[in-house]
């Protein structure tokens, strides 16, 4: 019997040591999670000793159980599922709701065997309601821009972006702004010159309303589309695309019809240089032939002048000589004898 009694004191001694350990919930997880329908959701609870045996109960309801690895569904509802991982600072127990719906709120309670130590957490889903969808916005380069987005949620805890992409892109990478508890916490580095990044507004219909202005937009800036992206935990809800577009397409069937006018616009353009290359063409033979003509003229004037001239020019002849007697041309007598003996002959 002496021997008996230290033994019991000991296992006596295990249980109460092992149910203080299972009562040791870590202080890291979160006992309050928000989020909206549609999202994933992870519940959490972190305890310092070994973890065997444990139920989970939803609004006092008894949902789930867990009992040396194996897990037992006990409403049936496929979008729950229950995990357990060793820590080093304890065990993991977790409780994954997919695509979460209103009805999901509520006190999720883990309670752990045989201790019946137990932990609380509080879910709330809501219902995020997007206030603006798609948009396109006709923006003259160089001008500033507005972009705005107007939503409702009731859980105040999403982490709030501001984001752009060119079309193709798969990835929402280039973040513009960053608002977190309604303030911002980041603008972008290169863009900071052009961006005027506002904290949260509340409209008079409660909604919350984010904006951004870009200063001075470029041709760059028109290629983008731009979102709002909302985070709960490792959900995200993204708004519709804003599209910007040069001011003379302000709709979309418009803009469809820009390359076809710009073709129209370099056709009338090419018409008009023909037109501009024949006319011109004109204009020059016309000048050539002007002035050929007026080439030829001046040179029939030039042979005609010539011509005048050549004929009122007297032959040349040798000086007469003088007869110092009777003042006869001596050349004249010697061309009258020579006439007169030939006659004779």
């Amino acid at each position: 019997m002496r021997d008996v009694k230290p033994l019991f004191l000991l296992l006596l001694l295990h249980r109460v040591t092992n149910g203080q350990d299972n009562g040791k919930w870590s202080s890291t997880t979160s006992t309050e999670i928000s989020t909206v329908v549609g999202c994933k959701v992870e519940i959490e609870w972190v305890n310092a000793g070994p973890v065997d045996e444990f139920t989970i109960y939803k609004k006092q309801e008894h949902i789930l159980s867990f009992h040396s690895g194996v897990s037992d569904n006990l409403i049936g509802n496929e979008r729950l599922m229950i995990n357990q991982q060793k820590r080093r600072n304890g065990e993991l127990i977790t409780v994954t709701i997919n695509d979460v719906e209103i009805g999901d709120s509520g006190i999720y309670t883990c309670k752990l065997l045989p201790s019946n130590h137990s932990k609380n957490v509080t879910l709330t889903v809501t219902d995020l309601k997007w206030k603006t969808g798609k948009e396109i916005k006709a923006v003259n380069p160089w001008t500033p821009v507005q972009l705005s987005w107007e939503y409702k949620d009731s859980s105040g805890t999403a982490m709030v972006t501001a984001v752009r992409r060119k079309p193709g892109n798969s990835d929402w990478a280039e973040i513009l702004a960053r608002w977190e508890k309604g303030s911002v916490v980041q603008v972008h580095d290169l863009l900071r010159s052009r961006l005027e990044v506002d904290n949260f507004m509340t409209t008079a219909a409660g909604n919350k309303r984010t904006s951004i202005v870009l200063k001075d937009v470029t041709r760059e800036d028109l290629s983008y589309q731009y979102r709002l992206l909302l985070e709960f935990g490792k959900c995200q809800k993204y708004s519709e695309p804003i599209d910007l577009i040069p001011e003379q397409c302000e709709a979309a069937p418009e803009c469809s019809m820009t390359v076809r006018n710009v073709l129209i616009i370099l056709v009338v353009l090419l018409l008009l240089a023909v037109i501009s290359l024949i006319i011109f063409s004109y204009i020059l033979r016309r000048r050539f032939i002007d002035d050929a003509a007026n080439t030829e003229r001046n040179r029939y004037a030039s042979n005609r002048d010539i011509a005048l001239s050549s004929r009122q020019v007297t032959p040349l002849v040798p000086e007469p000589l003088l007869d110092s007697e009777n003042g006869n041309s001596a050349s004249t007598s010697t061309r009258n004898g020579t006439i007169g003996e030939n006659e004779n002959k």
